[in-house]
């Protein structure tokens, strides 16, 4: 059962948003939209979310999308990402099968918070000034989170896999906040494998909510391309025990 702190914020998505479930919003034009692609072109509904500039997409199966490529201010996101890089306290951690990560991890939030995932606890230190300025502009648009996982990407040969944030202890709304270098968010369905890809770059915002870590899969995935080094910042619930 959805804790009721969640609930709420899934019910007050539905009713802001419209519902997740097949019917269409009537609160702004439907416009498509086709984004960059690796493989094939897939066009979905794209809107404006009503009371804020994110772009809203509606996926397949009740998952919802908010994007905006310059949530962040160029100037702004330079600081952030000069802050985080020196003053985060990076590890590089075991994934699957025992292989270092291709990624540098931090993760800070409230007190006594451990999200695990690959097997691995990782305990949320203080948050930082610079992470609760971020949040309080995440939570400005959408959610309330108690929880920042960290991911730094050296190059284009970091990446992460196909993965989704389902585990029980997560909540469904999920903020994304990329700084530095660009590269390729992609999602697929887990049975239709559409897929669509978007270029987060330097103070770019993604929000995942509604359905979409049940139904639909993400991942930064490699690239041959010389690009520099990028700073992911996740925000999430993470439900108490």
């Amino acid at each position: 059962m959805r804790p009721e702190s969640l609930s709420g914020q899934y019910t007050d998505l539905k009713r802001r948003y419209g519902n997740t479930y097949g019917q269409s919003w009537d609160s702004a034009k439907s416009i498509e939209y086709r984004p960059p692609q690796l493989g094939g072109i897939l066009s979905h509904s794209l809107r404006k979310a009503e009371g804020n500039s994110m772009q809203t997409i509606k996926l397949t199966d009740g998952g919802i999308l908010l994007y905006k490529e310059a949530f962040i201010p160029h100037d702004m996101a330079d600081r952030y990402f000069a802050e985080l890089r020196d003053h985060s306290a990076w590890e590089q951690k075991p994934g699957i099968f025992g292989y270092l990560q291709p990624r540098l991890i931090a993760a800070y939030g409230e007190p006594g918070l451990v999200y695990r995932y690959s097997g691995r606890d990782n305990v949320a230190l203080p948050w930082t000034p610079t992470l609760l300025e971020i949040k309080q502009k995440i939570e400005s648009i959408e959610g309330q989170y108690n929880y920042c996982l960290l991911n730094r990407y050296s190059s284009g040969q970091d990446s992460m896999g196909l993965h989704a944030d389902d585990e029980p202890e997560v909540g469904h709304i999920i903020g994304s906040l990329s700084l530095g270098a660009t590269r390729t968010f992609r999602i697929k369905h887990n049975e239709s494998k559409e897929t669509m890809n978007f270029p987060v770059g330097h103070g770019t915002l993604i929000i995942m909510a509604g359905t979409m870590q049940q139904f639909w899969k993400h991942e930064i995935p490699k690239t041959k391309r010389p690009v520099g080094e990028r700073i992911n910042l996740t925000y999430r619930q993470i439900i108490r025990e």
